[in-house]
Formats: C-alpha cells, sequence, structure tokens
C-alpha cells in the first residue's frame, strides 16, 4: 500500500515546491535538535517543560516527514536521506 502524498506548502513567492521543502527540512531538523535534550532526558525534567519540549519535538517531527515525503515524491531528496 503507498502513503498518500502530503498536501504542498504554500510557495508564494514561486520559488518552487523542492525549494520550500528543503527549507521546512531543514529548519524541522534544527527544531528536533534543540528540544530532544530536554525532551528524552533521562534525569530530572520539570514534567511540563519535558511535555512542552516533547509537543515542540514531535510537531517539528510531523514537519520533518512531512517535507521528507514531498521531496521524494519530486525526487529530489537530498544525498543521504531516505524515504
Amino acid at each position: 500500500m503507498k502513503h498518500s502524498i502530503p498536501q504542498h506548502y504554500p510557495d508564494p513567492y514561486g520559488n518552487g515546491q523542492a525549494v520550500v521543502a528543503r527549507i521546512h527540512l531543514n529548519l524541522s531538523e534544527q527544531g528536533m535538535a534543540k528540544a530532544a535534550p530536554d525532551a528524552f532526558d533521562t534525569g530530572y525534567q520539570n514534567p511540563l517543560w519535558r511535555a512542552a519540549k516533547r509537543r515542540i519535538f514531535y510537531t517539528n517531527r510531523s514537519d520533518y516527514e512531512r517535507a521528507k515525503a514531498i521531496l521524494s515524491d519530486l525526487n529530489a531528496l537530498p544525498e543521504g536521506y531516505t524515504a
């Protein structure tokens, strides 16, 4: 069963869907990297802080997967990424 391709990102400046998706891919990677230490630390974290960081991480993860699926559909997935 093939998964459906997510809706493409808005492109008001006409840069092309591949460029916009690569930007989202990079930004979501950075967001996950910043949120992960507090979201998944094994030491004590304030539960509200940990929950907020996990929500940030999973929101970025969802956007990362969306961008990856769009780039895969366009055959523009950067080197080193797999669909």
